[in-house]
């Protein structure tokens, strides 16, 4: 992402960035420093996080007045840099670089390696299987938990571009507070299709073999070995929101919405005497929710949304029955995905 800003804007800031500091080494250490390997990231890693953390020291001691613009660019999102952007979080940005596409990662990666000039990415050699975990992990809740809450917006980015491309959003993510004073992360999709195959990603397979095998597991039952189709991308995104646990408090409540503006959210509604969990679908733009339900719409992005209707629907209804649990919720959704319509949805409009 740091390379999308002009070389004249970013000296008029502090980059917080670890691969930055990775050309800096102490004295003592410049022989260790120098000796040829061919995993110079593990080389530099102590010594360019050390820089950084030195960097985040000076700059919190500084009066807002006096402090620099400041570029923060990381995997996760440090919460210690809440207090640093908390005096200027009306002039704060945040966005995430998001790869739709996991399985040219590791190509990508191997390649950058060994054609890279600069000390970030010169014979960094990456463990292939931390690599895909990475992408795994960070492809779901624990995203939407680490974005901060003090930015008025985060917006994702799809980075899966021709090089000189200008990047495209795809979504966003805002906060606000509940009457209970709790926090709230609403997750705006503009584009279905990159999403789903961005979140999609928490299907991922750490330990595949082959390209092909990065969305297959073996040794498990039949109907579970691919997790690539409409079924699996439409619940990775209707699990942002039906994964939140009440007793993990530190944990973001979660919207979802499609469409900008949005034309419906959905929400779980959580009932603390039947302890009985529900989707709250509520249209916002009937006129547009209609014609993102129509079948007659052949593209993978309407698949997926009339995909992520039908499955809040099955949802609603076996847990007013009682029956639910995470296994029969998927058989009967998987027995019937493909003979259920929309048409007894049951929705909320507003006045």
């Amino acid at each position: 992402m740091l390379r999308t800003i002009p070389h004249l804007i970013k000296t008029d800031m502090i980059t917080l960035a670890t691969d930055d500091y990775r050309g800096i080494y102490l004295p003592e250490a410049k022989a260790h420093e120098q000796l040829e390997t061919r995993q110079v990231f593990t080389r530099t890693q102590d010594t360019a996080y050390l820089v950084k953390e030195l960097v985040m020291s000076r700059l919190k001691k500084l009066e807002n007045e006096a402090r620099p613009n400041i570029l923060f660019d990381g995997v996760t999102y440090e919460r210690s840099l809440n207090a640093l952007i908390e005096p200027s979080k009306v002039n704060f940005r945040s966005m995430v670089a998001c790869l739709p596409e996991s399985r040219e990662a590791p190509r990508r990666a191997f390649s950058r390696a060994l054609t890279a000039s600069d000390l970030a990415d010169k014979g960094r050699f990456i463990n292939v299987i931390s690599l895909i975990t990475g992408h795994k992990e960070t492809a779901g809740c624990d995203l939407i938990d680490g974005v901060p809450v003090n930015a008025p917006v985060t917006l994702l980015i799809n980075t899966f571009v021709p090089t000189g491309t200008p990047l495209k959003q795809f979504g966003s993510i805002f906060h606000e507070k509940n009457s209970a004073g709790r926090v709230v992360a609403t997750v705006r999709i503009t584009d279905v299709k990159t999403a789903s195959d961005y979140f999609g990603k928490q299907n991922l397979n750490p330990v595949a073999q082959m390209k092909h095998d990065m969305y297959s597991f073996f040794q498990v039952e039949p109907r579970d070995t691919f997790k690539y189709n409409h079924y699996h991308k439409a619940r990775s995104l209707l699990s942002l929101v039906s994964t939140f646990n009440p007793k993990e408090t530190w944990r973001k409540i979660k919207h979802l919405e499609f469409g900008d503006p949005p034309y419906v959210r959905i929400k779980l509604n959580q009932d603390s005497l039947s302890q009985v969990n529900t989707f709250d679908i509520e249209v916002l733009n009937e006129k547009h929710f209609e014609k993102a339900l129509n079948s007659n719409n052949k593209s993978p992005a309407a698949f997926i949304f009339r995909e992520i209707m039908m499955q809040a629907r099955m949802y609603n209804e076996m847990q007013t029955e009682k029956s639910f649990t995470e296994q029969s919720v998927n058989e009967r959704i998987l027995q019937e995905r493909h003979i259920l319509g929309v048409k007894n949805l049951q929705t909320k409009h507003l006045p």
